[in-house]
């Protein structure tokens, strides 16, 4: 029964963080959305032709050489097109998952006054909510990893006696983020283009939540940006985690530890008071016996 309950919560509060999730991102696009995106598109457009033709007009090029300076520019300089990015459905759940999560990379921010006011009880809610529910997540994988270790010392190991089963969770949780670290690290040589090293570093920041901003998983991949805000976001919910697991079992071994600190001076304690009270005991026996009482003379 009570793995039951404990199964129904975290199901419980991980619906309700979507929800929350899912909730702030209808209400993003309600206010950063804007109907003149394409007007917008259609001056920059027109700004880059105008320029375009002064340039070919002042250093006599033509439309194949403009291109050419155009393709070895944006090689050199690897810049940030200032063109405005539609704000989609999908784009305000990275916006939100960002953000109750605090991985925050920066490079979606609200523009809009309504947006950044928004925000402020948005993430005063969402990230208490989040941390509750990882924490929650994390006591589960704990209890789940403690139960194949006891299941396997038990039965494979024909072990009577369990000890340190915390500790071992612990390491084994500590393996298995390394694991993830590494694989995500491999994955990113091939998806990102990064070196091994580079995502090693990348995947740490996002799982830690320090979030620099300077690499972003999936921001420069040649798959459709919606794709790519999955692919992180259900990549961060994993490492979160079992970065929330680890959490989890050194608390578990910092508590038993102290527990079993208490009991030993609590049991030290009565045997030391046990002990004395004896030791007082036959020492006021001895005196009183060698006591010699004077015999009264009439």
């Amino acid at each position: 029964m009570g793995a039951k309950k404990d199964l129904k919560t975290l199901f419980f509060r991980f619906f309700l963080v979507v929800v929350y999730c899912l909730v702030g991102a209808g209400i993003f696009y309600a206010i950063e959305h804007t109907d003149n995106y394409e007007e917008e598109v259609n001056r920059k457009q027109q700004l880059l032709n105008k320029t375009k033709r002064e340039i070919m007009h002042r250093f006599g090029i033509n439309d194949t050489e403009f291109e050419s300076l155009v393709q070895r520019m944006m090689k050199v300089i690897d810049a940030k097109s200032d063109t405005p990015l539609q704000w989609t459905f999908t784009r305000g759940i990275d916006l939100c998952w960002q953000t109750i999560t605090t991985v925050g990379y920066g490079n979606k921010t609200p523009t809009t006054l309504g947006g950044q006011l928004f925000l402020i009880p948005f993430a005063v809610f969402g990230i208490p909510l989040t941390v509750y529910m990882l924490n929650t997540v994390g006591q589960n994988i704990c209890h789940f990893v403690c139960f194949i270790i006891n299941t396997i010392e038990k039965r494979l190991l024909k072990k009577k006696e369990i000890k340190s089963c915390k500790v071992k969770s612990l390491c084994a949780v500590s393996l298995l983020t390394v694991a993830l670290l590494v694989f995500m690290a491999g994955i990113s040589v091939k998806v990102e283009g990064w070196s091994f090293g580079l995502g090693l570093y990348v995947w740490f920041v996002t799982f830690t939540t320090v979030g620099f901003g300077d690499y972003i998983p999936g921001h420069g991949t040649s798959t459709t940006a919606d794709i790519a805000i999955i692919y992180r976001l259900i990549l961060v919910a994993i490492g979160l985690s079992l970065i929330s697991t680890i959490f989890n079992a050194m608390t578990d071994c910092i508590e038993e530890k102290r527990k079993k600190a208490e009991s030993k001076s609590w049991l030290q304690f009565f045997v030391s008071a046990f002990t004395s009270d004896n030791a007082t005991d036959h020492n006021d026996k001895d005196s009183t016996e060698m006591t010699v009482h004077p015999t009264p003379t009439i």
